[in-house]
């Protein structure tokens, strides 16, 4: 299993790294959509966190482009505001779910979990 996390922010990527790995999960974090799609990724069994609020060129087409490129992953977005806007993109774009910061720490680890049960294996 492993855990993607999309953040511009260097010390939240590494902190959700940090907390994904004391619960087991494997993790790794990138602070561009460059540095995520040139990475050798694992389809299997994983889910990326994408900051939504993470300044790039049109951050909701970070998971358009994850669709176009083949690549299947569950998607989470987690963003710190919360309005009508930012819930109808991630619905637009298929999130698996949808947070707000701060992000409740258990409720993320459960929609990993579910995520995950319901992930079939390639």
């Amino acid at each position: 299993m492993m855990i993607y996390i999309l953040d511009k922010d260097k010390s939240v990527g590494r902190s959700l790294v940090r907390f994904m790995r004391s619960f087991g999960y494997a993790a790794q974090s990138f602070q561009s959509p460059d540095q995520f799609f040139s990475a050798e990724l694992v389809s299997d069994k994983s889910c990326l966190i994408l900051d939504c609020d993470t300044v790039y060129p049109d951050d909701t087409n970070i998971a358009e482009r994850i669709k176009l490129s083949g690549f299947r992953i569950p998607v989470i977005f987690i963003s710190a505001r919360d309005n009508g806007d930012v819930r109808v993109s991630a619905r637009k774009h298929h999130a698996s779910a949808f947070f707000t910061k701060p992000v409740d720490g258990q409720a993320l680890l459960d929609t990993i979990r579910w995520i995950m049960d319901d992930q079939p294996s390639h």
